[in-house]
This record gives C-alpha cells, structure tokens and sequence, in this order.
C-alpha cells in the first residue's frame, strides 16, 4: 500500500485508482474536494500541466531575455537609498546604469526585425548631471522621510533642467514606470489554463 498526495491510500499492484484529498481555501469551513480518477489519468494530469508550466516559462524568457538584470537595475531611481555623500553619490547607480545600457542603448534583433537603440552614450553623463540636480531637490537618503521616490520621479519628468540636460535618463525613467502596465502574456496564460481545467475536471 502506498499513500496518494492527499494521504489517502491506494492499492499499489491494481492500479486501478488513485484518490487525494486537496484542502481548499474554504478549509475552516470544514470543506474538502475529493477526487478519485485511474492513475494514468493522473500522470497524464500532471505531465500536461508541468508542460503548460515549462511553456510559460518559455515564453517569459524569450519575451523578456535579460529581465533578471534589466529589471533590477532601474532600483537606480531610488533615490530614497542614495547618500548625498561625495564619493557615495559619484557611484551609485553606475553598475545598473551600465546593465541598462547594454539593453536600451545598443541595436537588437528580434525574429528578424531590427530595432535601434533608445538612449546614446551621453546617457552617462547625463546621471552625474541627473545626481547633481535630485541632490539640490533633498530627494537623498538623508531626507527620505520628508518625500517618497515617485515625488522625485515626477519632479525629474516635469523639470525644464532635467528635459533640457537629462533626456537619456528620462527615457529611462520612463520605462521603468510602466514596466508592468502589459499583462497580456499572463492573461493569456490564465485563459489557456481555464480552458484545460474546467470546473467537471477540478
């Protein structure tokens, strides 16, 4: 005898069912979902829904290629966790600026279609000069209490100084706002999931 995922045993040489027990989200309710199918069916189940996992997973990579560095590195903008120390302010966010600069600042190809780079070199420049001007602002770490990064985010992408010396960074920061706003990917996924487990194979 051998025990199924929800502790519920079944009998190993007939194979002939396989049944679990999976606590819902109305457990403290009492309630339970009891599901008994031939274990073939299981393993069938289960090796569609793993497919369906690695696909999405797939797919996420190849639509997002360096979101592990990318994405991280727009914590540049954070200016609540950079110091108006001298030395402190003249590094802070170099590595990252670098991390997106090799994603927005040089040509990409994409299943046969080019697409041209959207800042220049001058982009690093452009921080020291974009430090020098939230810095004059109080949007460091020595006063993060009196603001929250998205008031410096605004006052960046409002001021005449930073459009003028700054359009490279702005461009950044402008990317790093809306990062999320596209959700098509994974609605598309849920909708597909719908579609395979339907209520009657819950």
């Amino acid at each position: 005898m051998v025990s199924a995922a929800g502790g519920v045993p079944i009998d190993e040489d007939s194979k002939t069912v396989f049944q679990y027990i999976a606590i819902g989200g109305r457990a403290a309710e009492g309630h339970s979902i009891s599901v008994i199918c031939t274990k073939a069916a299981h393993d069938q189940s289960m090796k569609a829904l793993r497919s369906y996992a690695a696909s999405l997973r797939k797919q996420a990579k190849e639509r997002f290629l360096d979101c592990e560095t990318v994405i991280p590195s727009f914590s540049m903008f954070d200016f609540d966790r950079m110091s108006c120390g001298e030395e402190a302010m003249s590094i802070w966010g170099n590595n990252h600026l670098d991390n997106l600069f090799k994603h927005y600042g040089e040509q990409k190809t994409r299943k046969d279609k080019q697409f041209e780079p959207i800042i220049t070199d001058k982009v690093y420049a452009e921080w020291d000069i974009l430090k020098r001007l939230v810095q004059g602002q109080g949007f460091t770490m020595e006063k993060k209490s009196t603001f929250k990064n998205a008031d410096a985010h605004a006052w960046i992408l409002t001021s005449t100084a930073c459009q003028e010396q700054c359009p490279n960074c702005i461009q950044l920061l402008l990317r790093k706002m809306v990062l999320w706003l596209q959700t098509a990917t994974c609605e598309r996924g849920f909708s597909a999931r719908t579609l395979i487990k339907t209520k009657e194979r819950a």
